[in-house]
């Protein structure tokens, strides 16, 4: 009986969203998944774009991404997907591929992210975007937001687009 109750717990652990640091984020979806899913719900989409190097990127995924009331707006009113802007594999995102371009010997930057991210001619990360359920970007944040400045932002969008 106890073995039988360890394993149950052991199963439920291994299917919550954490990360290598082993705390709670919001459900993570990839661009590929969203198309079926606007297909039972359609939602809005949260991109975060982000680069390995930017300690801005860092600081919102250890800091932002996982307050709880973020996680349940997140949860519950979006889709959330996490970009990182060098990404090297193709994006198929509703039948377009989208590339890494190589910009340098080992730069370079995804044509997904370049897309959803660009503001007047420059990216800057990291940077938050909220696409309608239509994949139309509606808003675009190219700077670290803190928990509460998310926070508004995602319940000022669903007030604005109920």
């Amino acid at each position: 009986m106890l073995k039988t109750i360890i394993n149950i717990l052991l199963c439920i652990s291994l299917t919550l969203p954490f990360s290598q640091e082993g705390v709670l984020l919001p459900n993570t979806y990839t661009f590929e998944e969203i198309e079926g899913l606007q297909k039972i719900e359609e939602r809005p989409i949260v991109v975060f774009i982000h680069t390995d190097w930017c300690k801005f990127c860092l600081a919102m995924k250890k800091n932002t991404f996982t307050d709880n009331k973020i996680i349940q707006k997140l949860n519950t009113s979006f889709y959330f997907i996490m970009l990182d802007a060098e990404y090297k594999k193709d994006i198929v995102f509703y039948n377009q591929t989208f590339r890494f371009k190589p910009t340098g010997l080992n730069t370079g930057i995804h044509e997904l992210a370049e897309n959803l991210g660009d503001k007047d001619g420059q990216m800057n990360y990291p940077l938050t975007a909220i696409l309608s359920a239509n994949q139309n970007i509606d808003v675009q944040f190219d700077t670290f937001l803190a928990k509460k400045e998310l926070l508004k932002i995602l319940f000022e969008y669903e007030k604005l687009n109920r």
